[in-house]
């Protein structure tokens, strides 16, 4: 985030809000509010490390790799699989091609059951939020613009991190804020479909939404198709997609968002 003072900043984006006919700010919530791959990956790492005795394996290499498979496995799939599932499925993988099966087969029950228990709680916290968040929010809440979420995960997990930034908020700004939430169900996709379902239930418009989230094809382009026309797609990897709008503004972090307002 460009360091501007706050009150210029803030009459700068109300400016561009207004220009834009923008009423609605609605964001995705994991790999946009809050850093929920690092928290994936933490989690991961060390739960596979804790096993490696049990395949005979020592040092850190293999939660490194256990990870790097579920990261292909969540490519693969194209929507989201629960932590305690992928893992399990990327550490087989990971057996296969090291041909570790037959201790693998002795151990599999009680690595099995290590797993479920190590991830028992994993649904119970919010991963940590992005440095700017809590900033980003605060600017569009000073020229009352709504502010409202919508992901794909389980509902409860979702009001958890929902939870959280609101009581970040509360610490850092000392006044309470009201941020609607949607769940598209992790069984589903988070496509125009989902969208819609999320325009009934936040009641925002299309056409007057800012729309900001990371992943291209679950949150920008079913909001474009369905007439957004005002997206931030945060993207950290540096690929970008070819049939990507020109009007759709890209940028490598939540804190960016402010530097094309004007």
């Amino acid at each position: 985030m460009e360091k501007e003072n706050t009150e210029e900043r803030t009459e700068r984006v109300s400016h561009y809000c207004e220009k834009n006919c923008i009423d609605d700010i609605v964001f995705d919530l994991d790999g946009t509010l809050v850093d929920t791959d690092s928290y994936f990956k933490e989690e991961i790492v060390t739960g596979s490390n804790l096993i490696s005795w049990q395949l005979n394996t020592y040092g850190y290499k293999l939660g490194e790799e256990v990870y790097s498979n579920a990261v292909k496995i969540h490519k693969e799939k194209e929507n989201p699989t629960l932590v305690d599932v992928i893992t399990l499925s990327a550490l087989e993988r990971y057996v296969t091609e090291n041909s570790l099966e037959e201790i693998y087969t002795k151990r599999k029950e009680g690595i099995e059951v290590f797993i479920k228990r190590y991830f028992k709680d994993f649904y119970k916290k919010s991963p940590e939020l992005f440095l700017n968040t809590l900033e980003v929010i605060n600017t569009f809440s000073n020229i009352n613009r709504r502010i409202s979420t919508h992901s794909i995960a389980q509902s409860d997990w979702t009001e958890i991190k929902v939870k959280e930034i609101k009581k970040q908020y509360l610490c850092k700004y000392g006044s309470e804020i009201d941020i609607p939430f949607y769940t598209t169900d992790i069984n589903s996709k988070k496509d125009e479909v989902a969208w819609r379902y999320s325009q009934r239930n936040l009641r925002f418009d299309f056409v007057k939404s800012l729309i900001v989230g990371d992943d291209y094809y679950a949150d920008i382009l079913p909001s474009y198709n369905l007439g957004c026309r005002n997206l931030v797609y945060i993207n950290r990897g540096g690929y970008l997609p070819t049939d990507i709008p020109e009007d759709i503004v890209v940028v490598k972090d939540i804190g960016d968002i402010f530097d094309h307002m004007y």
